[in-house]
């Protein structure tokens, strides 16, 4: 089972770094994560949030990347707070565990093209907007995580 978690963007205030409010997002990580894509094999270890509300750039845009988003796309084209919850998830459920991201950002036409073969994908599918990751937590059930993420009411 995957499960299909929302988010919304941030904002973007410097070439070196983006500084947002982390307590606006509700849920949120102690700002260390570890993520593997299994779509394209890149994979991020370490420290995304250097304190409280201040982002490192590196590592956002190898984030941004491991997603799947496009190089020429902004950085807030992955919204802060999903990876805030999905740090959040990892801290909660199964600390320093792995998070597969099985699908993540999405084009248009990839979206248009996955609905015309029939599979599952929205129209307006959240994953176009970098608000939402299908994904696997190492160690943790998918009905954990879906349960979890439920109770919290983020997502679907």
């Amino acid at each position: 089972m995957i499960l299909l978690i929302l988010g919304f963007v941030s904002t973007r205030t410097s070439a070196s770094e983006t500084i947002t409010d982390v307590s606006r997002y509700f849920y949120n990580g102690d700002g260390k994560i570890k993520l593997f894509s299994e779509k394209n094999g890149i994979s991020f270890n370490g420290q995304y949030r250097k304190s409280k509300g201040i982002y490192d750039e590196k590592s956002l845009k190898t984030i941004h990347r491991l997603f799947g988003a496009e190089k020429d796309r902004p950085l807030s084209t992955i919204s802060l707070r999903l990876i805030e919850f999905l740090d959040y998830l990892e801290d909660h459920l199964h600390p320093g565990a792995r998070i597969t991201i099985v699908s993540g950002w999405r084009s248009p036409q990839y979206n248009t093209d996955l609905r015309n073969k029939g599979r599952l994908a929205a129209k307006a599918s959240l994953h176009q907007y970098g608000m939402a990751a299908d994904i696997k937590i190492q160690g943790t059930s998918s009905k954990r995580v879906w349960n979890t993420v439920k109770k919290l009411g983020f997502g679907g």
